[in-house]
């Protein structure tokens, strides 16, 4: 199956295995750890937010000043505290508005 990256929202790593959502079709489940797809990935934009999550700043919806993503799918993701001021540049840096993003 070929996927190109603007298709995928996000990623969440569970043990071994990596469940990939899509913005067209259902959530598959990877036999491959989170850590590889985040070095496919990365150059595509991708953002590791958490040790279990990485997202596609596309599909952001909100950014929350306590630590929270909400992406197009309405899910919530946690950004683990050490990864907060690199995740919040690394969307500045792709030229997400966080002005109108980040909630209270």
């Amino acid at each position: 199956m070929f996927v190109r990256p603007a298709q995928i929202i996000r990623l969440e790593g569970r043990s071994n295995y990596t469940y990939v959502y899509f913005t067209d079709r259902a959530p598959i489940l990877m036999a491959k750890v989170l850590q590889a797809y985040d070095e496919i990935l990365q150059p595509h934009g991708f953002i590791r937010t958490h040790r279990s999550h990485l997202i596609n700043p596309l599909f952001v919806k909100e950014l929350n000043r306590k630590g929270t993503i909400k992406m197009s799918d309405d899910t919530i993701i946690d950004i683990s505290r050490r990864r907060k001021r690199e995740v919040l540049t690394q969307c500045f840096n792709q030229n997400i508005d966080l002005s109108k993003m980040l909630a209270s």
